[in-house]
């Protein structure tokens, strides 16, 4: 039963081990998910840099598209709040703008969460470090 597991010290021991080797594979895990989502940005980045220096004509679209996204974001937010009653589709839309908006912001600006996960999971490891 729990009661005896609990009074014993090699089940006690045993437990915590485990519980550490989890938190472990855990922060492995979410540290191989944060290399991924930050190599994911910088191939972005890279190709968006490498586009403009080949004078590649395409180079202009990823602007223009967060242009785009952040006009109809905020052209839509005041439609929204203009209006005495609102439509769920026109909130759906809303709310579809407002991740692409974040999204857009996360690109150029950067995303203080993903460096605040990645400070910590350096400091967890041992690798010390903000940015």
């Amino acid at each position: 039963s729990v009661a005896a597991a609990l009074g014993d010290p090699q089940a006690l021991t045993a437990l915590r081990e485990l519980e550490v080797r989890e938190r472990a594979r855990l922060l492995d895990w979410q540290a191989e998910q944060l290399r991924a989502e930050l190599d994911n940005t910088r191939d972005a980045r890279a190709r968006e840099v490498a586009l403009a220096r080949a004078g590649h004509g395409g180079a202009w679209v990823t602007g223009m598209v967060a242009l785009v996204v952040v006009a109809g974001f905020f052209g839509m937010l005041r439609a929204v709040l203009e209006q005495p009653s609102v439509s769920e589709p026109a909130l759906l839309l809303l709310g579809s703008l407002g991740t692409a908006f974040g999204a857009v912001v996360n690109y150029y600006l950067g995303s203080s969460l993903g460096s605040f996960r990645k400070d910590e999971l350096r400091s967890r490891h041992g690798e010390g470090g903000t940015r």
